[in-house]
């Protein structure tokens, strides 16, 4: 037997997946053989993929090529496969996934294709039983992802912006996926030195684009080489202020630390991580430190890599480096806890609080799963460490594994945060910190539950307080699943009755917010009750549930009356709005609720709401009040043991009918009001009391009665009453309560019991059906034909047939075609590729009403042939009758719904797996504690049964939409009603269309391959003929507004953009569209089809496709069938016909008429030059006509076509080298483009070029001004990315991490004048000689174009030539000679020396950068040495040039070496070192030269030469002695000139400093700035205030950067020697230096630094200087917060020595009585004690009540002492009220009393 028959041996088992076998046991065996099915068709097309058929390939999806046929057949089908929970064998998995990448990796694959295979591959991939021996080839999906989404920035084939973000959103993971499975002849260490030696973090273009690659696909898992982490931490310190540089590297530390715990010693690296990642949280540093270094980010062409955030990668590395072995990981992580335990309070929230709540819930999450891995492998008896894996979890040794007195330590230190968070104002800091809290308690329900449970019974007890109260109720719900697990918390049941009591109070009309809390967590409650009532646990509970059941209906009841009364009036006069609700919230709670109770307390909370219902009439509360009911019945239902249509029905009936004088059942005489509640509410009764059966007739009566009255909404009511009473006789489902059975033993399943409708019920819900139906014939047939005489008849016909297909889905579905059921799998016989294809893509049978087959089946397609029929039927004759009447034909259509509509996943479907999904996640850390070690499958194997119970409803919702319906089978009818969709689709009316289109669309699905393609066929028609004008000279708008819809319905659009004869005549037929479309609503919906087209354009395949053999390591040489030769035909056709178009159009594209020239109409020709961009391919060079057309283009006077062109150009001639250098170039192509650029035309193209100038949007995406909507740049823009190639015409610019200035030149234009000038060379300049030469000299060269735009347009285009043109072309005529190379460096000065003014100086430096980094071998490096050599002659600085002219040469000498590599050294720059730091330089007496003079000395420092190097740290010297802190003698010496020139000097040096900073250039400036310091601290000493300011913000970088221990020692001292300055200012400077450098070295220094910096404030404390005392207060602050145990005590000590021996002797306590050093020592110990306060404002420490009490001595001292203490106690008492019920117990009696007295009590006016 081969794989292609049916034939899967006996290890294959289907119902093995537990979600199978707890599907209805009736088609259990129906399953088995589908699944059996489809897996030999998914075998047959693997094993034979890509091999030709004796016919045409026909696929679902479009494909022409054999390929693709198979392979989207192929990943359909696998797809389906995996989503209907169908198991796959080792082989299976191994054998799909190699034919996935066969796919995948074919070059020319269709990208949406690829895109599906790869995610579904992925999945696979993710698999245990998946388990490749030769591994993947993850180089070759690398390179795919280069090719398409990052050397796309040097020119590619045009993607759309949708087919681009699919393709990368699904080869990035599978590229990660690779990285588990290694082919055998890879490893960690050769891949390291594969991708990691090409990092180089000095250049921004070679620092992220390897190391992004590199993290994809290092592995860590196994016994991976560990070698690279000292070599990654050195590369990894030498970037600086880039948070995506440090989440890269952070997350792959953070992977290694998860998957090899604790096998590599993290001590050395515990400091480099920790350093990063209190940046990550964004805090803020205050007015000590303004401003940040500037961030550098990742290219734009590469972000899309960046997958790693910081925040998670921090959380998961700290908890995976915490050992009991090592104290030091605990160590800093407890630092990093106390740095930003202050930001969690609700008060302090700010844009950080979303990255704290962030670490927060991952660090919980993963310390979960840590410990619950840990305790697992420790009971089973296994010690040793146990290495990450594809399938096996890891696990640190014993000795490492996080100890009972560890967690005790990190619960203590995480759950005040946890308890801060819940208060926040922030939404997503409470979600996260309730998620902490729920894990923590999983970790230690011993440490956390009780605590935790007490502070919700406070804050539910809290009047005062309702935040608490909200608190309260989000923890509560979030606590459930632990604090109810007997395990984990055996008296958790006792606590419940207290919190469900204490609850019902947040049931709060006028609080949605509490009142949705509350149900949540009744939810989460109910749902844990089911399942320790079942088991037998808390029998106690059933007499509390029955009291406690009346008391929530109470609540639910006046809540309910609360939205049905009116509006509330408010003091302006307005209504108030009603509370608002969520209905799903409100359904889960009361389901759970309903399923936990006892029967008997369910059967009479059922007959309560009947009680209710009965005297209850409102619209506001009817949604509330049907979920009551419909809960309630199949809660009585399920307690009865039969049914509680008892209960509801009759009562309700009663109210509804009635019997007239002759005994006939009439409605009750009751307002509309009335009917439609109680219509509505026998609707939710009879979807879920169970046999309805005996009260069928009065309920059909009560509805067709119903449906006879006038009133729309009862006549509505009744089709719902009709659709739930269908739903009640024949919809399957799971029995209310079925799952609610306690925990199971691991890889058991629960036994789920299901609603199935018998035979009579059946045969009741025909009957109801053709009821129905005739009623619907009666109601608007006369003689046997339609009448349309009553339109309200024809309503309530046409809801009944709504109501009937509806309700009645599941009696009208599972019909099969003859075909369906004959193709089939047989034993032993061979299975055709057609067939299956086939198999792999038609409906699903298991699960429907045709399961049943024989008579059901045929009545299923009988009753649906009639239904349509009849619709039909309505339907032509009101188009025929009443074509005009829009609301009649809106509602024929309501009834229709085609393809999977009645069982779509639907919001209810939706919601459903939501709530699944939601509550395994809430449940999952419970599970995974209590999961046996390397047990069998995941968590989800253990989770309550109402959790297996909704995952498996969502599974049976997903097969119900994957079923054939009734007109699957009816093929007669099923066309006719496309036809009529058809029509409708372009109908006169909007409303009538977007309805007929929904339809259309929806029945497009599943309709056969040629109908599909026939229907968009006819729409493309219409919209070319709607774009015909008519004898009025209108077009027919209506129609081509319709069809436009149509095509660009996303079905739809999906086939047009794999076929080029679709392609191409809907890209004519709607450029014809926009060309005459002049209402402003039909040029908006095809405007719209232009868009969707482009945003989902791709390359088509054009060329045979040959996919990869089964080894992938070559090509498969099987022959094919391939219709690419149609398919190039239709491509080039395109293009002719767009040319055409142009050439034979007299403006309006359609007409015929002389051919207009370049200067035709502007619309057409700028949409025709956009759609034959769109068609550039890099396999198929253009015809000579369109590069003809796009040269010539580019002179034209119309700006959104030279946009296109330009661009289109660039591509062409990229497109054209590339092939050149393969030597397949074309020079008939060439030969068309240098034809038309003569000297003539190049005049005309600079002239219409430099008008762009401060227009062009290349680089902006700024659209005004001219035709954006659908120019080139607006598509890229918004459908391609930003990343986009056509934006910029390249990579970006720069590459070195010198920004670039804020020029005006255009990167686009250059690049164009660029390209041109690398594939013409020196001929071409020959044409360019005399434009370019008039334009730079000509006073006036181009009407309306202003001098100096003309001029920086000609730098551009003076720099594209010098880029362009190389000294060795690849043919000899065109190499640059001597002449050009004169004649372009001539150009250069002479346009440096024009330019003037800030802006002229800007764009020159960029010029100069131009030059620079141009490619060696290029005119560009010959004038980049000549003007450098210029530029470094002496004197760099002439005093006596004008003051612009040096500005401006030092300005272009900074740009000569800003692009160079730090090991550069072809120029003086030593000699520049030198002159620039001349004391007549340095103080130079204009500042903007100072400026530029700065930024020169910051540049230079980033040179790493040894002579440089040498040279600039003896000039630093020289500047640091000039400038060095004078005495007083030297200031009473030094004369007024002098002192000016050292204050310029001191300016230029805060400039300097703070450049190097700014830019983050700090990595080899730590040495120079420990000399610059004092000098630095000096420069704050003057008395111009910008200058001074300056100098603060110098400061306030440097003590940001990123220094090393040496470094920091050296400043330390520095730092103390400034503390001790007789000036003021200096010494004050030196505090806020200080706190940032305390604050971003915090975790490099070490306790005896963080000393010396406290004892340096402390000191300072008691400054003679008021203003420097209160600084160092503020100062003392962080470092208190941050310091260890010991130093506070320490500190504290010293500090009441202090005050001890400072107090005064006297009773009277004035200032004249204590002297002026005691006064200061005394306030100096005030003011520390009061820092240490104010370091925790939010808590109160063990020490903080002494300090208090120590306080209050001082109230009435002297001041400035007394209004500090008093200032203190404000401050304690506003940071400290909210929480002072809590707080207060921290003190003693004694001590209460004492501080009490300074407190202020709350009050009204407080």
């Amino acid at each position: 037997m081969t794989a292609d028959v049916m034939d899967l041996g006996p290890d294959w088992e289907p119902g093995d997946h537990r979600f199978i076998a707890l599907l209805p046991d009736s088609y259990r065996e129906l399953i088995r053989d589908e699944a059996r099915e489809q897996l030999v068709a998914l075998r047959a097309l693997a094993n034979r993929v890509g091999e030709s058929e004796a016919e045409n390939p026909a696929c679902n999806d479009s494909y022409t090529r054999q390929p693709e046929v198979d392979l989207a057949a192929f990943e359909k089908g696998l797809s389906r496969y995996l989503d209907v929970k169908y198991r796959l064998g080792r082989s299976d998995i191994e054998l799909f996934v190699k034919t996935c990448f066969r796919g995948i990796l074919a070059d020319d694959l269709d990208l949406v294709l690829r895109a599906k295979l790869s995610r579904t591959v992925s999945r696979m991939l993710g698999k245990r039983d998946c388990c490749l021996p030769d591994g993947l080839p993850w180089r070759k999906v690398r390179d795919l992802i280069v090719r398409v989404h990052i050397d796309c920035a040097d020119g590619g084939a045009y993607i759309g912006k949708d087919i681009r973000d699919a393709h990368c959103r699904n080869l990035v993971p599978l590229l990660r996926k690779c990285r588990n499975f290694l082919q055998p002849d890879d490893s960690t260490e050769r891949i390291w030195n594969e991708l990691g030696v090409d990092i180089d973090p000095t250049r921004s273009m070679n620092c992220f684009e390897p190391l992004l690659l590199m993290c994809q696909v290092l592995p860590t898992r196994g016994d991976s080489w560990t070698g690279w982490l000292p070599q990654a931490a050195r590369t990894w310190q030498m970037l600086e202020t880039s948070s995506d540089w440090d989440s890269v590297w952070l997350g792959m530390f953070a992977r290694l630390a998860k998957n090899q715990p604790l096998a590599v010693d993290w001590t050395p690296y515990l400091s480099i991580v920790y350093e990063r990642i209190p940046g990550s949280f964004r805090l803020p540093l205050g007015s000590a430190a303004p401003q940040s270094p500037v961030e550098r980010r990742c290219p734009a062409h590469c972000v899309f890599l960046l997958t790693e955030k910081l925040n998670v990668s921090a959380a998961a590395f700290c908890v995976h480096t915490l050992t009991p072995r090592n104290p030091e990981s605990f160590n800093y992580f407890e630092r990093l806890i106390a740095l930003v335990t202050n930001f969690f309070h609700p008060s302090n929230g700010g844009r950080w609080s979303s990255y704290l709540a962030c670490f927060l819930g991952q660090f919980t999450s993963n310390l979960t799963a840590r410990v619950a891995r840990e305790r697992s492998a420790t009971k089973a008896g296994v010690n040793e460490r146990v290495v990450g894996s594809h399938s096996v979890k890891p696990v640190a040794p014993l000795e490492d594994r996080l100890t009972d007195e560890l967690l005790s330590e990190i619960v203590d230190l995480l759950l005040p945060l946890v308890q801060l968070g819940l208060h926040a104002k922030q939404g997503y800091m409470s979600l996260q910190s309730a998620s902490a809290a729920r894990d923590l308690a999983v970790v230690a329900p011993q440490l956390v539950i009780e605590k935790l449970l007490d502070a919700a019974a406070s804050g539910l007890g809290s009047i005062s307080s309702p935040h608490r109260t909200s608190a309260a109720l989000k923890m509560l719900a979030t606590l459930t699943p632990v604090f109810l697990d007997s395990d984990l918390w055996p008296t958790g049941v006792d606590f419940l009755p207290q919190a469900l009591e204490l609850t019902l109070p947040g049931i709060d009309p006028n609080d949605p917010s509490k009142t949705e809390a509350t149900f949540r967590f009744i939810a989460g409650a109910s749902a844990r009750l089911q399942s320790l009532l079942a088991n037998g646990k808390g029998k106690e509970l059933s007499l509390f549930l029955e009291d406690y059941s009346h008391q929530l209906l109470i609540c639910v009841f006046a809540l309910l009356e609360a939205l049905e009364a009116p509006p509330k009036k408010t003091k302006s006069g307005s209504s108030a709005p009603a509370p608002v609700l969520s209905p799903y919230i409100f359904s889960v709670a009361m389901e759970n609720f309903f399923e936990a109770i006892p029967p008997a307390v369910a059967i009479s909370a059922a007959h309560t709401i009947a009680r209710q219902i009965s005297g209850a009439a409102s619209k506001n509360a009817m949604k509330f009040y049907g979920i009551l009911v419909r809960i309630s019945a199949a809660a009585a239902a399920a307690a009865s043991g039969s049914s509680s249509a008892g209960i509801f029905l009759p009562l309700l009936l009663n109210q509804v009918l009635e019997e007239d004088e002759k005994g006939e059942p009439v409605l009750a005489s009751l307002s509309d009001e009335e009917l439609l509640w109680r219509l509505r509410m026998l609707a939710q009764a009879c979807r879920s009391c169970g046999d309805v059966k005996p009260y069928c007739d009065r309920l059909v009566c009560a509805s067709f009665l119903a449906m006879q009255k006038p009133s729309r909404s009862v006549y509505k009511a009744g089709g719902r009453l009709l659709r739930g009473l269908l739903e009640g006789l024949t919809a399957g489902k799971v029995a209310f309560g079925s799952g609610t059975g306690g925990e199971v033993e691991e890889g058991n399943v629960y036994n789920l019991e299901w609603r199935k409708p018998r035979d009579e019920e059946w045969e009741a819900a025909e009957v109801v059906l053709r009821r129905a139906l005739n009623l619907a014939k009666e109601t608007v047939t006369a003689n046997g034909k339609v009448d349309l005489t009553d339109r309200e008849k024809v309503f309530k016909a046409l809801r009944m047939l709504h109501a009937t297909q509806r309700g009645g889905r599941w009696v009208l579905s599972g019909a099969l075609t003859e075909k369906a059921k004959n193709t089939r799998c047989r034993e032993g016989e061979l299975l055709s590729k057609k067939d299956a294809r086939y198999i792999l893509t038609k409906p699903l049978a298991a699960g429907l009403g045709g399961e049943l087959g024989g008579k059901r089946e045929s009545v299923a397609k009988e009753l649906w042939a009639d239904i349509y029929s009849f619709i039909l039927e309505i339907l032509v004759c009101v188009e025929e009758e009443r074509p005009n009447d829009s609301l009649l034909l809106y509602r024929c259509l309501e009834p229709i719904e085609l393809a999977h509509d009645p069982f779509k996943r639907s919001t209810s479907g939706r919601m459903i797996a939501h709530s699944a999904r939601g509550y395994k996640n809430a449940y999952k850390p419970v599970m995974e504690m209590k999961r046996s070690f390397r047990a069998e499958g995941g968590a989800g194997r253990m989770v309550p049964g109402f959790i297996m119970k909704l995952r498996v409803e969502a599974l049976h919702e997903l097969r119900l939409s994957l079923g054939a319906q009734g007109g699957y089978d009816c093929e007669e009818v099923y066309v006719d009603v496309l036809e009529g969709l058809k029509r409708l689709a372009v109908n006169d009316f909007p409303k009538v269309r977007d309805e007929a289109r929904g339809a259309l669309t929806r029945a497009l699905r599943v309709c056969k391959p040629q109908q599909r393609k026939v229907t968009m066929t006819k729409f493309i028609e219409v919209l070319d003929k709607s774009a015909v004008r008519g004898p009025n000279g209108t077009c027919d708008y209506e129609r081509m507004m319709g069809s436009a819809d149509v095509l660009r319905a996303s079905m739809v659009n999906q086939h047009i953009m794999r076929d080029w004869s679709l392609l191409r005549p809907v890209a004519l037929a709607s450029l014809r569209a926009l060309m005459v479309s002049e209402r402003p609503d039909a040029a908006m919906e095809v405007n719209a089809l232009y868009a969707k087209l482009a945003a989902c354009l791709r390359p088509i395949g054009i060329e045979p496709l040959q996919i990869l053999n089964s080894k992938l390591d070559g090509v498969d040489e099987s022959s094919s069938n391939d219709l690419s030769t149609a398919q190039l035909h239709e491509f080039l056709e395109l293009n002719k016909s767009l040319l055409t178009m142009v050439n034979t159009s007299n403006g309006n594209g359609v007409d015929p008429g002389p051919a207009p020239g370049i200067e035709g109409h502007w619309k057409l020709k700028s949409l025709v030059a956009t759609t034959l961009y769109t068609n550039l391919r890099f396999a198929h060079p253009p015809a000579s006509e369109v590069a003809k057309f796009f040269a010539e283009s580019m002179g034209s006077d119309l700006m959104a076509l030279r946009q296109v062109s330009k661009k289109a150009m660039s591509l062409l001639l990229a497109f054209q080298k590339r092939r050149i250098e393969k030597d397949e170039g074309d020079r008939e192509v060439l030969s068309a483009i240098e034809g038309v650029l003569s000297e003539d035309f190049i005049d005309r193209l600079l002239r219409v070029l430099a008008l762009d100038e401060g227009l062009d949007i290349s680089e902006s995406g700024d659209t005004d001004g001219f035709f954006g909507a659908l120019s080139l740049t607006s598509l890229s823009k918004h459908c391609d990315g930003d990343a986009c190639w056509a934006l910029v015409g390249g990579r970006p610019w720069p590459s070195s991490w010198v920004a670039r200035s804020r020029d005006t030149l255009s990167l686009t234009r250059v690049r164009l004048m660029e390209i041109i000038f690398s594939t013409f060379g020196s001929p071409m300049l020959r044409n360019f000689s005399a434009a370019v030469s008039a334009l730079i000299s000509s006073e006036d060269p181009i009407p309306g174009v202003t001098k100096e735009n003309s001029r920086v347009f000609a730098a551009e285009v003076v720099a594209g030539i010098a880029r362009g043109m190389r000294m060795e072309h690849s043919e000899k005529e065109r190499n640059a000679t001597e002449s050009d190379i004169n004649a372009v460096s001539s150009w250069a000065k002479e346009l440096l020396g024009a330019f003037s003014g800030h802006e002229g100086m800007v764009n020159g430096g960029t010029l100069i950068r131009f030059f620079v980094s141009g490619e060696e071998g290029t005119v560009a490096r010959s004038v980049a040495k000549l003007v450098r050599s210029e530029l470094f002659e002496s004197p760099i600085v002439d005093l006596e040039a004008p003051a612009h002219s040096q500005a401006r040469r030092l300005r272009y000498l900074h740009a000569s070496i800003a692009d160079e590599e730090p090991s550069f050294s072809d120029a003086p720059l030593d000699k520049a070192i030198s002159e620039l730091t001349e004391p007549h330089v340095f103080s130079h007496p204009l500042k903007h030269v100072r400026e530029e003079i700065a930024r020169c000395m910051a540049l230079l420092s980033s040179f790493t030469s040894e002579s440089i190097g040498e040279t600039y740290g003896q000039k630093i010297e020289q500047v640091a002695g000039r400038l060095k802190v004078q005495t007083k003698e030297d200031e009473l010496e030094i004369s007024e000139e002098d002192k000016k020139q050292r204050s310029r000097e001191n300016d230029t040096l805060s400039r300097w400093v703070s450049v190097v900073h700014w830019n983050g250039d700090t990595h080899s400036f730590g040495e120079f700035l420990t000399k610059l310091l004092p000098s630095l601290f000096a420069c704050l000493d003057d008395s111009d205030p910008e200058r001074a300011s300056h100098a603060r913000l110098a400061l306030s970088l440097a003590a940001q950067a990123k220094l090393n221990q040496g470094q920091i020692d050296r400043i330390l001292i520095d730092c103390e020697d400034a503390s001790k300055n007789r000036k003021g200012r200096i010494r004050g400077a030196v505090l806020p230096f200080l706190q940032v450098l305390g604050f971003s070295r915090l975790f490099v220094m070490d306790s005896d630094r963080r000393s010396k910096i406290r004892n340096i404030v402390i000191t300072l404390l008691g400054d003679e200087q008021l203003e420097v005392r209160e600084a160092a207060t503020h100062t003392l602050v962080p470092l208190i917060r941050d310091a260890p145990a010991e130093a506070i005590t320490e500190t504290r000590t010293l500090l009441n020595l202090r005050l001890q021996k400072t107090k005064p002797k006297t009773r009277k306590k004035t200032k004249s009585g204590i002297s002026l050093t005691t006064l200061v020592e005394r306030h100096s110990a005030v003011l520390g004690l009061s820092s240490m306060v104010m370091s925790s404002p939010y808590s109160v420490p063990t020490w903080m009540p002494q300090v208090l009490v120590a306080l209050t001595s001082c109230i009435d001292d002297p001041p400035p002492i007394s209004s500090s203490a008093r200032k203190l106690f404000t401050e304690f008492w506003r940071t400290h009220r909210d929480e002072w019920d809590d707080l207060k117990h921290s003190f003693n009696e004694e001590e209460l009393e004492t501080v009490s007295e300074l407190l202020i009590s709350p009050s009204y006016y407080a």
